[in-house]
């Protein structure tokens, strides 16, 4: 110990495996308790190089006696400081303190992984057992949407007729096919999405029936958002992959001199130009740049400025992708949280008339204390204050999650206007962040904390 576990695909049952392993060390005396330690790569990796280490250091403790369960490991090869972190995880685990006295699994996809293990030698030797779980069979994800939705007392009617329970399962086998495919996740969100429609359809009703046409359209709307998505992120090229740290800067600084690509964008200045990406030549033209989401990405591609050196272009590269990563995590984050409420709204709704019922079954031998009819309604108080806490406390997670992008958009908004009257950049281009401030997406210009005064 600490041996680690490599797991595939997402929504396959890596997290409730997990706790299992944990449950065998403990009662083998191996471990300290079962308790398993969820972190992310996000948790590993800091916005600057240098404070990555101690950020590892930090999870590690954290999972020292317990199992560490890093999810979504794989990102930490798509990070400009991922390696910094695999590093720190490589010395870490055969040091005194944490040798043999944790179990750190790493969870991603398989090809990704490989990426990751490949990226330290010691990582291989450290991570020597992988366990692979398969992408879940329609018929799994069919019984699990039947567990979900009968835990919200919502039943689908004619789901055991065959040529229906067929054309729900060709529905699910082509969601599977999607990149973005999600496994027991996505079946989670879809029975989510179901007990809402159906306790806003049937509001005064206790137990709830859907048909299989219901649960078809559902599975169906979910398809569609898919497929465009999928289609609004075709293929991406070399320089795309680049931002979204899916190459390393040198396959993808010896592609792009291969295949340059014709990447430009337009500004309005009156001497305002149109740059090659490759060869950071620029022409005259006269429209505006573009606009700058929150994450540093622009609405055009970035260029490149002439006499920008490829260390500071990929390493702009890789901040854009730092901060894009970050921006995601936050966007998941709420709708994980919004998902979380609409489960615990309708669990403090059925403990809502279950105490009802229990009550009114009570008040009819309110003389007898000792009575099963008080017992119950004693037991369905409890339930109901619990769904009443898990319902408040799902409330604030989704606040906060919203208030953390809330307060990340201001805080770029603010840099990038600030930067624009500065008027250090003379075309326009928008602000990146980087370790102690700040470069303009070109790459010529570079402003310190200090400077902005932010």
């Amino acid at each position: 110990m600490p041996k680690g576990k490599t797991y595939i695909d997402i929504g396959t049952g890596k997290t409730t495996t997990a706790r299992k392993i944990g449950q065998i060390f403990f009662d083998l005396g191996i471990l300290s308790d079962n308790e398993v330690v969820e972190c992310s790569a996000a948790d590993l990796i800091a916005q600057f190089s240098g404070q990555t280490a101690p950020k590892t250091r930090k999870q590690f403790e954290r999972g020292l006696g317990h199992v560490l369960f890093i999810d979504e490991a794989y990102r930490l090869a798509q990070s400009p400081f991922g390696q910094e972190a695999i590093d720190e995880m490589v010395y870490l685990i055969t040091t005194p303190k944490f040798s043999r006295r944790m179990i750190v699994i790493l969870a991603g996809y398989d090809h990704q992984i490989n990426r990751l293990l490949a990226m330290n030698p010691g990582m291989g030797r450290r991570f020597p057992d992988e366990v692979k779980f398969s992408t879940l069979s329609p018929e799994d994800c069919i019984r699990i949407l039947e567990q979900r939705l009968k835990a919200t007392k919502v039943t689908i009617l004619g789901l055991n007729v065959p040529h229906a329970r067929e054309e729900i399962s060709d529905l699910i086998t082509e969601l599977s096919r999607m990149k973005a495919w999600g496994n027991a996740g996505d079946i989670e969100v879809l029975a989510n999405t179901m007990s809402a429609g159906a306790y806003l359809r049937y509001p005064v009703t206790k137990n709830l029936v859907l048909t299989t046409e219901d649960a078809k359209t559902s599975l169906q709307d979910m398809l569609a958002v898919r497929r465009e998505k999928e289609a609004d992120n075709p293929d991406q090229s070399a320089a795309e992959a680049l931002v979204n740290g899916l190459l390393q800067p040198q396959a993808a600084n010896s592609e792009l001199r291969a295949n340059p690509p014709n990447i430009q964008t337009r500004t309005s200045n009156a001497g305002g130009s149109q740059t090659n990406l490759a060869t950071g030549q620029r022409t005259a033209t006269g429209s505006a740049p573009g606009s700058s989401d929150e994450d540093g990405s622009t609405s055009r591609h970035s260029v490149r400025d002439a006499g920008v050196s490829d260390a500071v272009w990929f390493q702009l590269q890789a901040d854009k992708a730092s901060a894009k990563m970050a921006a995601d995590t936050r966007d998941r984050k709420i709708v994980m949280s919004e998902n979380a409420l609409k489960t615990a709204s309708i669990i403090e709704r059925l403990a809502s008339e279950e105490l009802a019922d229990t009550y009114t079954a009570m008040e009819s031998v309110e003389s007898n204390p000792n009575a099963p009819e008080h017992q119950l309604y004693l037991a369905a108080s409890s339930e109901y204050q619990a769904a009443c806490k898990n319902q408040d406390k799902a409330k604030q997670e989704l606040d906060a999650a919203k208030k953390a992008v809330e307060d990340a958009k201001k805080e770029h908004d603010a840099a990038q206007e600030k930067l624009k009257i500065m008027g250090v950049c003379p075309m326009g281009f928008q602000w990146i962040k980087q370790r102690g401030g700040w470069r303009c997406a070109g790459g010529s210009h570079y402003m310190s904390d200090d400077k902005v005064g932010m």
